[in-house]
């Protein structure tokens, strides 16, 4: 089945649209939702008065957001060469993981911020080798602070967009500034607006009650089959990937390191914010599904990818059909 989509052409495409179908199946049953909740119901208020289309419009929906996501990221991926050829690998491995967990399955502010993160990554991989930075490094500080305030969870990659800047850039304190600018811009006018509309004490109300939580094992049982599965996945394409990037130029070398830059500084969420279904974790898929690729691209055993392709595959029906019938 992996091996589908290590040709770059038009049936990839179909079969992805058939993956999506077969790996989010559930949906017969239990039809995406329309979840807008916390700081970010604000900004995202557009949203609500999709919750009254039909189930069969909120599926085509969903479908159409994830494989779009996938084949924008793919590309962007492929363009900037950080495969040996071009696959449809990453975009298989998106939509494999956004299937893994219940609440992924639901059409949300998080789902509609990855077409930001993928954005925001295709700048952040042309520092390195652009002549002119600046107007970049104000376009990633502004976009990365629009995206935090849209959704206050996102804020991570404020840090990311810093550290960015900071291992692709020699240094220099005009970029880091510009850099700053870029990210106090949206605040400074959504203060100057509150502040000149008298709503100024209500800016509170935008940002989510964030505080160290735990949660109980049993009553998360398909988030810990989620977690073990898919850091197993990532954990394995990192070392892949650090077992054959000796060849690999440093541009690509420090697109990983974004990559992962990404991945980790998502994982905190989980500690940091209280929502019961964990679907902002969804902020972590972009750059887990292109790690993970690595274990399908460079793996030598058809065999080994065969038994983790139908692993994730268990996972999904376990998580999405039987635990959510019982």
């Amino acid at each position: 089945m992996v091996s589908i989509f290590r040709e770059k052409s038009t049936a990839s495409v179909f079969w992805l649209i058939l993956l999506s179908i077969v790996a989010h199946g559930h949906f017969l049953v239990h039809p995406p939702a329309v979840i807008v909740a916390g700081g970010s119901a604000a900004f995202f208020r557009f949203m609500t008065p999709l919750a009254a289309l039909p189930d069969f419009a909120l599926i085509m929906l969903y479908h159409a957001i994830i494989i779009v996501q996938a084949l924008r990221f793919n590309t962007v991926l492929n363009n900037l060469r950080m495969f040996p050829k071009q696959y449809f690998i990453t975009a298989l491995c998106y939509i494999l993981l956004s299937a893994l967990y219940p609440a992924w399955g639901n059409i949300t502010p998080a789902l509609l911020v990855n077409f930001l993160i993928i954005w925001v990554f295709s700048l952040l991989s042309r520092l390195y080798v652009t002549n002119s930075a600046k107007p970049i490094i104000y376009n990633i500080g502004f976009i990365t602070s629009v995206i935090s305030i849209l959704y206050f969870p996102a804020a991570f990659l404020v840090i990311v967009a810093f550290i960015a800047v900071g291992s692709l850039r020699a240094f220099r304190t005009n970029e880091w500034i510009v850099l700053l600018l870029g990210i106090l811009t949206p605040p400074y006018f959504i203060v100057v607006i509150s502040f000149l509309t008298n709503h100024l004490h209500a800016i509170h109300t935008y940002l989510p009650p964030v505080q160290l939580h735990g949660f109980s094992i049993k009553q998360n049982i398909p988030m810990i089959v989620t977690a073990v599965t898919g850091l197993y996945v990532v954990a394995d394409g990192f070392l892949m990937w650090s077992a054959n990037s000796g060849k690999a130029v440093m541009q690509v070398r420090r697109s990983w390191g974004i990559l992962l830059m990404l991945f980790l500084l998502s994982i905190p969420l989980l500690f940091l914010l209280q929502e019961g279904n964990f679907g902002y974790l969804v902020l972590g898929l972009l750059p887990a599904a292109a790690i993970a690729s690595n274990t399908f691209i460079y793996s030598k055993s058809n065999l080994y990818q065969t038994i983790l392709f139908w692993i994730l595959i268990t996972v999904i029906i376990y998580n999405n059909w039987f635990w959510l019938k019982t």
